[in-house]
């Protein structure tokens, strides 16, 4: 289980990377889905991203190895087990990558600092392409329709955290899918 509100309050980062390394989902699923949702999802979330950043320049290898492990996992039993929002966890997610990446830097291997990853994870969070986007928006003669309009709105949190990161993504399709949206997005305001 998460450790709880007491135990996170003087939890090193050192220790709560500990602690979540050793949770195993099979554990959290046999746990009643109400104890879970009234878990500390959202501080021992917190704490591990400002944790991870404030210490990302003292890692190791193995460090990274062991810190991105436990982030897909966290990130994955905040949504699942911690009632959480898929965007919130997203945009959470998107965050800690974007200042990961501008403090140490892209990092082979490691999730959390792979550029490339992050663009694909942004092209896959999109509610349409590019194209039938922009198809969308001259569907709307000047009114949009409110509905369309919040799944266009949707990904600009993720594309505020690339903007971020912009000299660091390399080129690809989705990083042109990235730049598209943004423009798409512009046009609108």
């Amino acid at each position: 289980m998460i450790p709880s509100l007491d135990e996170l309050k003087v939890m090193s980062f050192r220790d709560l990377v500990d602690r979540l390394s050793r949770i195993r989902v099979e554990e959290l699923a046999a746990i009643d889905p109400e104890v879970l949702a009234d878990a500390e999802w959202t501080l021992a979330g917190e704490l591990f991203r400002e944790g991870l950043i404030a210490h990302c320049r003292e890692l190791g290898e193995a460090d990274w190895a062991r810190c991105d492990e436990v982030a897909a996992n966290l990130f994955a039993w905040m949504e699942t087990f911690g009632e959480l929002s898929h965007a919130s966890v997203t945009a959470d997610r998107f965050h800690l990558s974007a200042s990961l990446l501008l403090e140490a830097g892209p990092r082979p291997g490691v999730a959390l600092l792979s550029p490339g990853r992050l663009l694909a994870d942004f092209a896959a969070e999109l509610p349409w392409p590019p194209a039938e986007a922009r198809r969308t928006v001259a569907r709307w003669h000047g009114e949009p329709d409110l509905g369309e309009l919040r799944r266009l709105a949707a990904p600009m949190v993720l594309v505020s955290q690339l903007d971020r990161i912009a000299h660091l993504l390399p080129p690809s399709p989705d990083r042109d899918s990235y730049r598209e949206w943004k423009d798409l997005w512009q046009s609108l305001s």
